[in-house]
C-alpha cells in the first residue's frame, strides 16, 4: 500500500512538473511578431491556472514529495530506535 501510494504521488508530482514548464516552452515558439500580445495572454493564462496534480487542493510537486520521503523516514527511524532499546 506504502509503494503504490509512493508510486501515485512520484507520478503525480512528475505531471505537475511537467505543466509547470508548459508557459516557458510557449514563450519560446518563435513569431514574427516583436512584442506578441496574444502570446503573452496565453502565457499569463498558462501561469495562472496552475496546472498538475492536485490534492486536497495543495499541488503536489517533487518538494513535497521529497518532504513526505524525509517526514517517513523520520518517523521509521524514531520508531526503530524505540524499539530497538525495548528490547
Amino acid at each position: 500500500l506504502f509503494a503504490l501510494n509512493m508510486t501515485v504521488c512520484t507520478t503525480g508530482a512528475s505531471l505537475t512538473e511537467k505543466c509547470r514548464s508548459i508557459p516557458a516552452l510557449v514563450n519560446q515558439l518563435p513569431s514574427d511578431i516583436c512584442i506578441d500580445t496574444n502570446r503573452q495572454y496565453l502565457v499569463n493564462f498558462l501561469k495562472d491556472s496552475a496546472a498538475g496534480f492536485c490534492v486536497k487542493d495543495i499541488r503536489l510537486t517533487r518538494e513535497m514529495l521529497a518532504k513526505q520521503f524525509i517526514i517517513i523516514g523520520g518517523v521509521i527511524s524514531g520508531l526503530f530506535a524505540a524499539l530497538s532499546r525495548a528490547i
